[in-house]
């Protein structure tokens, strides 16, 4: 028996076969990927006379599917790897960024941030030529010793082999790279057509149960609406909440729940300063009692650190006390220095010009 094509309204783009005779005679021309039948063969019984009609085919267009167009509220690095990766996929994007200058202010604040081999080769998935550049622009610390150090002397407790696995598998190898720098590149990719500056979602409403007909089909209207900061509303199929830890768009969909401080403190910033094995490590942490302590290669001859020290929320420093990031400092960059005193003078001063202190929430 050969097959006829049937339409089907449930998924207009897919061609559905039904078992139906039709006699071998008929000029069938199926040459097309989608050809209406109109055949006027009706009921007849074994007495009448047997009437063939030809068949006439037409071509008919298969009607242009929806694109979904999906909403993304944040333009940081998880939003921009999102809506690159959407992009790249075909969907039509928007990204809302309350503040396109974040881009360039993030890294001043917040450092380097390392991107481990798996990270990499999930760039490399999204889009080969800006994994690329990330990688031209990253410092490779993957290929160099890595690991936890005793806080008071220094030795080693262990180290971590991150080079051997990725190269084993045949993925890139860790680098450290600039947030600023990252999220340019990021930024480039997606395009400026589709990110929104001064866009702050605030608000968004669910119309998931909404439809409308398309071409004798139900299909899904505008399913979610969102709403910025200056009263402006935009629609669309999807909205993803990349829009940080204070994310509005969690809050409205789990509800408000409250930060719980870790009991820790963070002190951090970026030191012009080459260490004396700079070749041989890429990053050492230096474990001590509530506290720790981290130094990393960052390139171009700067190292960045970070502190995390225990101590009650909201703590502020008597301006004519020493300051107690320096007590918690002091002792692991002397360990990094060698007992260099004229080097680790010349770092506090720099670093206390730029030094920002991060309270640990969880």
């Amino acid at each position: 028996m050969a097959p006829t094509m049937c339409y089907s309204s449930l998924n207009p783009s897919t061609i559905a076969f039904s078992r139906i005779p039709v006699k071998k005679e008929l000029p069938l021309d199926a040459s097309s990927p989608l050809v209406s039948y109109n055949s006027g063969l009706g009921c007849r019984t074994g007495k009448q006379r047997k009437k063939v009609m030809h068949v006439k085919g037409e071509v008919v267009e298969a009607p242009s599917k929806k694109q979904l167009r999906i909403l993304v509220a944040g333009g940081g690095i998880g939003g921009l790897v999102f809506a690159l990766a959407a992009k790249r996929k075909g969907f039509e994007v928007v990204v809302f960024e309350k503040d396109l200058s974040a881009i360039r202010g993030e890294g001043q604040h917040r450092g380097p941030i390392q991107i481990m081999s798996n990270a990499l080769a999930a760039l490399e998935a999204i889009d080969s030529e800006v994994a690329e550049q990330v990688m031209r622009a990253g410092c490779i610390t993957g290929n160099r010793i890595n690991g936890l150090v005793d806080g008071v002397s220094g030795s080693w407790y262990v180290k971590f082999d991150i080079f051997t696995p990725a190269v084993e598998r045949g993925l890139p190898v860790t680098r450290i790279i600039s947030r600023m720098v990252l999220q340019k590149i990021l930024a480039r990719a997606v395009g400026e057509d589709v990110i929104m500056n001064n866009s702050n979602v605030v608000n968004f409403v669910d119309d998931g149960n909404k439809f409308t007909t398309f071409s004798s089909s139900i299909v899904p209207q505008i399913q979610v609406t969102v709403e910025l900061e200056n009263g402006q509303k935009y629609e669309g199929d999807m909205l993803v909440g990349a829009d940080g830890i204070w994310s509005k768009v969690r809050k409205q969909l789990f509800g408000s729940k409250e930060a719980v401080y870790s009991g820790y403190t963070c002190y951090t910033g970026i030191a012009d300063f080459v260490p004396v094995d700079i070749e041989a490590v890429g990053y050492r942490i230096f474990l001590g009692h509530k506290q720790y302590f981290v130094s990393i290669d960052v390139g171009a001859g700067k190292m960045q650190w970070y502190a995390f020290h225990k101590e009650p929320p909201s703590g502020v420093d008597d301006p004519k006390a020493t300051p107690r990031c320096h007590k918690v400092l002091e002792h692991p960059f002397s360990l990094i220095m060698d007992g260099d005193t004229t080097s680790r003078s010349r770092l506090f001063e720099k670093n206390y010009q730029s030094l920002r202190t991060f309270t640990h929430l969880q």
